[in-house]
């Protein structure tokens, strides 16, 4: 996914460490060894690091599955995240966003 949006705007990446674990990305991030790229919801509140959105935002389509026919808490809760729920936190749009 980074590759593929590092090239959509006109560049390729040189990364230094990969991992698909987001929450080391970050750790490695704030560690020094360079930036990273990572859902908002991984980034605690009291992260103490510099923040940026990238422009063009990065998006991906996300599927739910199920074997059967979902019950109603499922369904309910794949309802609820397809509508209703916040893609970035709070917390970081209050950092993105003065004033917001």
């Amino acid at each position: 996914m980074l590759d593929a949006a590092c090239a959509a705007a006109g560049f390729a990446p040189r990364a230094a460490v990969r991992t698909e674990q987001a929450p080391s990305a970050l750790n490695l991030a704030r560690a020094g060894l360079g930036i990273t790229l990572l859902p908002g919801n991984v980034v605690p509140p009291a992260f103490d690091g510099v923040l940026g959105r990238p422009d063009p935002p990065v998006q991906r389509m996300l599927s739910a599955y199920t074997r059967v026919r979902p019950d109603p808490i499922t369904a309910a809760f794949v309802q609820a995240i397809c509508h209703d729920t916040m893609a970035t936190p709070t917390h970081i749009l209050s950092r993105l966003e003065p004033g917001r």
